[in-house]
């Protein structure tokens, strides 16, 4: 029987969801294409010993190492790029015919699905000697057939085709896009008049396929499945020995070469073992939807129960298990559930993928920063949809679980961590340590928390009115997670470097904050306050505006999406007001108080830093207040908005007082330049503002709400709360405040000499103004950099005179402590200066004066290397 009737409307109710099939389709594909990259990439002539031992020869010749580490400080990144020259041109030797080689294997798997994918269809026919399913228009038969098209809501039936051969009682959808066939056993025919309940149920599953049109996705992932193991695993078997058998060279039948071809025979068999579960997953998952559908539209599924299949066959085959499939049915929930094994794919085939571009890259241009940061900005867009196909399906279930949240950030965590250690050319898996182990856990709690986030925002979008709405939220939930991805959560692509370089850097950081403190004899509170407020991870992740964009959009998309009523925001809004009005209260008499200070002491870089620590903790305490007490009094809404509005305004009112401290003598701590500018410690400063405010408010906000559902308080309609916390705030103003006092009034009369730690004082000089004024040099310079690359004349003027005034700026700082920093001190500012000269020379067309601008600029950088030498010692 075939079926050509249209029947215009479906009146099978909404069309299905395919989306998880299709999100464990994308994992197939996305594993398929770097495992078999990963092969083609190393098993292609001249094979996988040649190709291996070639990536190692040029990393160990040219000094650098197999895993990239990113540099420290200035002079290790000077020192580092000559050996990434000498790398880079021992591997482009060889490396374009390799991925020219990549290339063509690709283009021959993808050749290869596709034909695969238009076959299929006649092969199983031809294999099975399937025939059209004759059956008389007028009978039984073909009028059930007729009805059951109609119940699954098809739009046009398909071809019936008839298993001779088999007695089974089932059947099989398959075709491919336009062209859908359903094969019914010569046994399930036979159950049509003596069991017809089994017949309708068996017959409706295979026409939920094509009404799910699951069918093109499942004979695509066959295609996939097949083409890898016709094209990416002989290639493979190839790479692994037919060079030394063609060439009967016994070298690499040493006990060392056969060691490595086992140890990469193991990787790439157990990714193709991973490969074929990851086939069966999409498999299983679309049987039991069409069970799902079955249930629906029969109110029952006779047909599991006269099906039986191995436990651990249908975990792992390309069908259920009946106990699995009758669960699923009672509990729909299932469904929207990213399993384990699912995302463990995920971060395997993410890993890989992102390793050999990492590696394409790397041969092909110099490693710098830069090209460093966009390789994990796009390991970050790979987590990021990781985290959007999860959200998403947990967004459409019933009730989001811990469990739902953890279990595929787990898998996706441990798929990286096996990715991380699979690879020709890296050292042998090695088990991660303590330190990398504590990163990645970190990870998978942010990213956890981001997956929990993005699936309660996903909901709020949903229920948006207009699909204009819906659409906006979609985009800027999808914007604020992919920045959370790619600027707070990237390091976890390099988890073993960065277990390694992190507490290199927090180590001498808090050495800084110790010196600074001890400089200006700080009291242990002011270091508590230090070391919490200015800690060295949020330090470092303050280097980035877009990482305090993101935590801040993590607070308002979800904000806004609940559209809280106008006396709501307003209520907030007033807070924030008046708590802002305190805070600037407080800073001016925190100014007035620690004016009172010696004035060698204010001197000091260490004071300068206590002064902006205190600051930063009276506007903490202020965000936190605001979000304890509003949210306890008014509720979780509006605590939300007065805690983003007391941190943003603070930090404006923070910049405000920083320019005015500068300006007005009344509340001037040290003497400084007036100057209406936004200093680079200043604006690391109101990054840290965000990030730690963003943090406190968070924790405020669960703590009011909290002790709001405990004492059961209704939300009252009057005034704000901004007195309670003003209260709140004036409690601890007092030990922000004032504890300076006792520590620079001396218990015992000084010494009459005093020995000068000059190291730490040169760190102390360095964190506090040197730094400062570096990079704004080193930031101008790159400036005139860009305009000389852009050929615009009128730009680079601008930018010269932005060097100019930045070397004028830092000849107005103190010279650090130590004779020899001096020295190198004042031959920077020389040397950038005579850099600035013969920028606006060259500017001018003068001849001669990119020469003399070279010139200087090298002696500039030699200064800046020296310097940052003594600083590090």
């Amino acid at each position: 029987m075939t079926g050509q009737q249209d029947s215009g409307e479906l009146p099978g109710g909404p069309e299905p969801s395919t989306g998880p099939t299709t999100a464990r389709f994308a994992v197939l594909v996305v594993l398929v294409l770097a495992v078999a990259g990963f092969v083609f990439l190393f098993a292609l002539p001249p094979g996988i010993v040649a190709n291996g031992a070639a990536v190692v020869r040029c990393h160990v010749d040219s000094g650098v190492p197999l895993t990239y580490v990113p540099p420290q400080t200035l002079d290790e990144g000077t020192a580092m790029r000559v050996p990434m020259e000498r790398a880079q041109a021992c591997m482009a030797e060889f490396m374009p015919a390799r991925l020219a080689w990549l290339a063509a294997g690709m283009l021959v798997l993808l050749l290869v699905v596709a034909v695969v994918y238009r076959l299929q269809p006649w092969w199983r026919i031809r294999r099975n000697g399937l025939v059209p399913l004759d059956v008389p228009d007028g009978s039984p038969l073909a009028a059930e057939l007729r009805s059951l098209v109609e119940v699954a809501g098809l739009r046009r039936a398909p071809t019936f085709l008839l298993d001779p051969y088999s007695s089974r009682a089932g059947g099989v959808a398959f075709g491919r896009a336009g062209r859908p066939y359903v094969a019914l056993d010569a046994g399930l025919v036979a159950t049509a008049t003596g069991r017809p309940a089994l017949f309708r149920s068996v017959v409706l599953h295979e026409l939920a396929h094509l009404r799910r049109d699951d069918v093109p996705t499942t004979y695509l992932t066959m295609a996939v499945w097949r083409a890898f193991v016709l094209v990416a695993l002989p290639v493979f078997a190839w790479g692994l020995v037919g060079p030394a058998l063609l060439a009967g060279d016994s070298a690499e039948w040493s006990a060392e070469g056969v060691g490595f071809l086992l140890r990469v025979a193991v990787e790439v068999l157990l990714l193709a073992a991973l490969v074929y579960v990851s086939r069966n997953a999409v498999l299983r998952d679309r049987e039991r939807h069409a069970d799902v559908m079955v249930a629906d539209l029969l109110g029952s599924v006779d047909y599991l129960a006269h099906s039986s299949r191995p436990r651990l066959r249908g975990w792992f085959g390309p069908h259920p298990p009946s106990a699995d499939r009758t669960a699923v049915v009672a509990d729909r929930s299932r469904l929207l559930r990213a399993g384990f094994g699912e995302a463990l794919a995920f971060g395997i085939a993410a890993q890989l993928g992102w390793w050999q571009i990492t590696f394409a890259v790397g041969s092909a241009a110099v490693f710098t920063g830069e090209v460093a940061s966009h390789l994990l900005s796009a390991w970050g867009l790979l987590l990021a949809g990781f985290v959007g196909a999860v959200a998403v399906r947990l967004a459409a279930a019933p009730r989001i679980t811990a469990r739902a949240v953890l279990l595929p950030c787990l898998g996706f965590t441990a798929g990286v961590l096996i990715g991380s250690r699979t690879g020709i050319g890296r050292s042998a898996f090695t088990p991660p340590d303590l330190a990398e182990l504590a990163f990645l856990a970190a990870f998978t709690a942010g990213t956890a928390l981001l997956v929990r986030w993005t699936a309660s925002c996903a909901r709020l979008a949903a229920a948006q009115a207009t699909r204009a709405r819906r659409a906006w939220a979609g985009l800027a939930i999808g914007g604020t997670a992919t920045l959370v991805c790619t600027t707070l959560l990237f390091w976890a692509s390099s988890a073993p470097s960065t277990a390694k370089v992190v507490p290199d850097l927090v180590g001498p950081t808090l050495r800084r904050i110790s010196g600074l403190v001890e400089q200006a004899d700080g009291s242990g509170f002011d270091l508590l306050l230090s070391t919490v407020v200015a800690n060295p991870l949020v330090m470092l992740a303050a280097d980035l505006w877009s990482a305090g964009v993101a935590v801040v959009l993590l607070c308002a998309v979800p904000l806004v999406l609940a559209r809280p009523d106008r006396r709501t925001v307003r209520t907030g809004l007033l807070t924030a007001a008046v708590v802002v009005a305190a805070v600037v209260v407080l800073q001016v008499v925190l100014r007035l108080v620690m004016k009172s200070a010696p004035a060698d002491l204010r001197a000091t870089d260490g004071f300068v830093w206590i002064a902006r620590v205190r600051q930063i903790a009276i506007i903490l305490v202020a965000v936190f207040a605001a979000a304890v007490v509003t949210a306890a009094r008014r509720g979780t809404a509006a605590a939300v908005v007065a805690a983003l509005a007391t941190s943003l305004f603070s930090a404006l009112a923070f910049w405000g007082l920083t320019i005015a401290g500068a300006c007005v003598s009344a509340v001037r701590l040290t003497e400084t330049r007036c100057a209406v500018t936004v200093p680079y410690v200043t604006a690391q400063v109101l990054r840290m503002v965000l990030l730690d405010g963003v943090v406190v408010a968070v924790v405020g906000v669960a703590l009011g709400t909290a002790v709001r559902r405990a004492r059961a308080v209704p939300v009252p309609v009057g005034a704000p709360g901004g007195r309670a916390a003003l209260v709140a705030l004036a409690a601890v103003a007092v030990l922000v405040v004032l504890p300076h006092e006792e520590a620079v009034t001396p218990t015992a009369p000084p010494p009459t000499t005093t020995a000068v730690d000059e190291p730490a004082a040169l760190r102390a000089w360095w964190l506090g103004r040197g730094q400062e004024a570096v990079s704004a040099v080193v930031s101008a310079t790159r400036k005139v950099d860009d305009a000389i690359g852009a050929g615009d004349a009128a730009a680079l003027g601008q930018a010269c005179l932005g060097l100019a005034t930045a070397v004028e700026t830092g000849r107005g700082t103190p010279s650090p402590p130590a004779a020899a920093a001096g020295e190198h001190w004042t031959g920077l500012l020389d040397a950038f200066g005579a850099t600035a000269a013969g920028c606006r020379d060259l500017s001018e067309g003068v001849a001669g004066a990119d020469e003399r601008m070279t010139t200087a600029l090298g002696s500039a950088v030699s200064h800046v290397n020296a310097l940052v030498d003594l600083v590090d010692d």
